[in-house]
């Protein structure tokens, strides 16, 4: 389905400048990564109510930065402040979640955001992205 990166791929065929929130922050996260330390989670005795999150944080805004990066895509990308970005949704300025927990129970294991990107650029690389 959509998500950010498709989003911004898409928005970047059309568009020579793009418009990306500065001032809300949280953890990009792959879903097959987080799906692989479920899964581990499960099969250990080590119960309790976990925040799992790809290593690291950024904007939105910083997010968009590093997919038109890594993709060598020339585009212009405007920072601005959520109160310029209309719409219906009211998001927070931080979704960064503690994995305190995930890490004393020795199970933070995931890679950083942008190694995340990476992996799932390559991976919708050779599909329809729209």
């Amino acid at each position: 389905g959509n998500n950010f990166v498709k989003t911004m791929i898409n928005l970047a065929k059309t568009n020579s400048e793009i418009s990306v929130v500065n001032d809300q922050f949280g953890s990009p996260t792959y879903t097959c990564d987080l799906a692989k330390l479920i899964v581990k989670i499960i099969k250990t005795n080590k119960y309790g109510i976990y925040h799992v999150t790809n290593d690291g944080f950024c904007s939105w805004y910083e997010f968009a930065l590093e997919i038109f990066k890594y993709l060598n895509i020339n585009v212009n990308i405007k920072a601005i402040k959520s109160k310029e970005y209309i719409t219906k949704a009211i998001r927070p300025k931080n979704s960064r979640l503690s994995k305190t927990y995930l890490v004393e129970q020795g199970l933070n294991e995931l890679d950083s955001w942008k190694k995340a990107l990476r992996t799932f650029i390559q991976i919708i690389d050779n599909e329809d992205i729209s």
